[in-house]
């Protein structure tokens, strides 16, 4: 008996067989129910559990061969492969048919392996993808920005997206100018302009469902961003447009171009090289404020971090520090960019996040690294990436700056040693873009896990009433002194919930994106981005009773999960909305007038 134990739990143990099972479409809990099950009928009624006489003969003798070989450690798993192939998985395919076939829709929903099929009405059409490569301050955006000014309105107007609500307002503003009228789009504010023909938007703001005749996607080295790259591949492949001008370094080339060769749409690469000189200077601040000179630009990685640095450099030096950071209001942002930009207003040092790097233009004779590593979640505190680091530093010395020659260094020493080092070397080629999917698959795969649940408790109930059955002609023939078992057949809901809204509402968003990643098909071009805030915030709304749909959009909110205060407002607006109630606007304001910028934004 304990031989046969032994091979019954090498079966439900080896990942091996495990993945046999799976390749049969029968998921991990009901390949061990359904082995532990067997492994009961076998012991118990042996000729019905095999059904016949002489497939018991056959697996008797197999089963004694194992036995006498039992110092040979292959002999138990060689048998349990027999086991597997030659019996439980023709049985399982049986007993476990609707189980299977729920899997089976499962799996398909979580294949991602050609995000390309997700846009039917896009593969109808042939685009033209213009690649406009090169360093920063080469003119690759400003070329592709003339070519979105002059998209016909009558075939859609013009789309841009851009990475920062800050480059969305830039484009914005400047196509206003020209007299190209232009909408605003990001996830903190929408301007319609009367009459608008274009729209500037942050990238995960842009609609697939609307034709457009010439779409911008700026910054495209992003679409490998393990958080929000995404949203870069939902955009290249799924916006309906006659022409597409992508915008970037050249480290995205290769695989953008083996994308558009799965869509069979023409491709072609212009080639820029930086209109300005940008040199790496000998020495850093070696961490001495008192050294900036005007047209400094510091760069910072956190907003306490640059209040710091302006304080202390206001305080060593005579000069005054503008600040720009992506959660300042918009026209903070602009008065700030101008105090820089022109002369004789006293502001002749920048102080700024990383924003700076995704193409605002600024009048910067220098960029000075204050520290090259920064915080990310969930990997915590690195090293800047090339690309992120080459593209904050050729913001110095641009063509439409007064500088003819931009620098770069550091505050420190060592920080300039790794600046130094990225900058004499090319940026690798990006080797996969992120993916994530879409509110409608989710729905469509949450769907689907119910229906699986609701097969597996029938699967798992059925197997119970066969027990009882046994049991009960033991008890007949006299074979057993057990008593006979009730049936488990009343546990089983008698039908699946007709009202979907109420099954969404008490649905967990985070378990469907758990076994939604658990299951998920990639190709390798690919890699699923990081869901973990998602986790984080649906879990925190779970009481409130919202669709998957709501709950999914609630959850992409762009809400620091660390900040007490926005998740009790982010809550606070969710059951509002639940409720159809309106949302108030709960505005903490101080009593007395702010008496500096610091101070307003705290």
């Amino acid at each position: 008996m304990s031989t046969v134990n032994k091979i019954f739990k090498h079966i439900t143990d080896d990942e091996g067989l495990q993945k046999l099972a799976a390749s049969r479409y029968i998921d991990s809990p009901s390949w061990k129910s359904f082995v532990n099950t067997f492994r009961r009928r076998i012991i118990k009624e042996p000729t019905e559990a095999m059904g016949s006489q002489q497939a018991l003969q056959d697996f008797t003798a197999k089963l004694d061969d194992a036995i006498t070989k039992k110092e040979d450690p292959t002999a138990i798993p060689m048998f349990g492969n027999y086991v597997v192939e030659s019996v439980l998985l023709p049985r399982a395919e049986v007993e476990l048919k609707e189980v299977i076939e729920s899997y089976r829709l499962l799996s398909t929903a979580t294949d991602l392996r050609v995000p390309h099929e997700w846009y039917p009405k896009t593969r109808l059409m042939k685009r033209k993808i213009i690649y406009h490569g090169g360093p920063t301050n080469s003119g690759k955006t400003y070329q592709a920005l003339k070519r979105l000014a002059e998209a016909d309105p009558a075939k859609g107007g013009g789309l841009y997206c851009g990475p920062l609500r800050l480059l969305a307002l830039e484009v914005y503003e400047k196509l206003n100018k020209q007299g190209v009228y232009t909408n605003l789009l990001t996830g903190q504010e929408r301007r319609e302009v009367p009459g608008a023909t274009h729209v500037s938007a942050t990238v995960e703001m842009v609609s697939l469902n609307k034709e457009y005749d010439v779409v911008v996607i700026d910054e495209i080295q992003m679409i490998a961003d393990s958080a929000r790259g995404y949203s870069w591949t939902r955009a290249l492949l799924g916006l309906q447009a006659n022409e597409i001008h992508v915008c970037g370094g050249l480290e995205s080339l290769k695989v953008v171009e083996s994308l558009m060769n799965e869509t069979r749409d023409d491709f072609r690469l212009e080639s820029y090289n930086r209109l300005s000189k940008l040199e790496i200077e000998p020495e850093s601040l070696k961490g001495d404020y008192s050294k900036v000179e005007p047209g400094d630009c510091v760069v910072v990685f956190s907003k306490k971090d640059i209040f710091s640095v302006r304080r202390e450099i206001e305080r060593k030096t005579k000069h005054k520090c503008a600040i720009i950071y992506g959660a300042l209001p918009a026209e903070t942002r602009s008065t700030q960019a101008r105090l820089f930009n022109e002369e004789n207003t006293g502001y002749d040092i920048l102080v700024a996040s990383d924003a700076i790097g995704m193409g605002l233009n600024l009048n910067i004779r220098r960029i000075i690294f204050h520290t090259t590593a920064k915080f990310s979640q969930p990997q915590g505190i690195g090293y800047l990436s090339e690309s992120h680091l080459k593209q904050i530093a050729g913001r110095a010395g641009r063509l439409s700056s007064q500088y003819d020659v931009g620098k770069v260094t550091a505050w420190q020493e060592v920080d300039l040693a790794y600046v130094r080092a990225v900058m004499q070397h090319d940026v690798p080629q990006v080797s996969t873009v992120g993916i994530f999917p879409s509110v409608e698959q989710i729905e469509h795969f949450s769907t689907h896990m119910e229906k699986h649940r609701l097969s597996q408790l029938a699967a798992a109930a059925q197997a119970n009433e066969d027990e009882v059955h046994e049991e009960q002609a033991a008890l007949s023939r006299g074979k057993s002194n057990a008593p006979a078992k009730s049936t488990a057949l009343a546990a089983l809901p008698s039908s699946a919930p007709t009202d979907t809204l109420a099954y969404q509402a008490k649905f967990s968003l985070s378990k469907v994106l758990q076994q939604f990643v658990e299951l998920s098909r990639l190709e390798g071009r690919f890699h699923l981005c990081e869901h973990d805030s998602m986790v984080v915030v649906s879990n925190w709304l779970q009481p409130i009773p919202l669709t998957i749909a709501d709950r999914f959009t609630f959850a992409t909110a762009p809400v620091n999960t660390s900040d007490a205060v926005a998740m009790l407002s982010l809550y606070d607006f969710a059951a509002k909305y639940a409720l159809s109630q309106p949302v108030a606007l709960n505005l903490r304001l101080s009593r007395d007038v702010p008496r500096d910028l610091e101070e307003f934004t705290n």
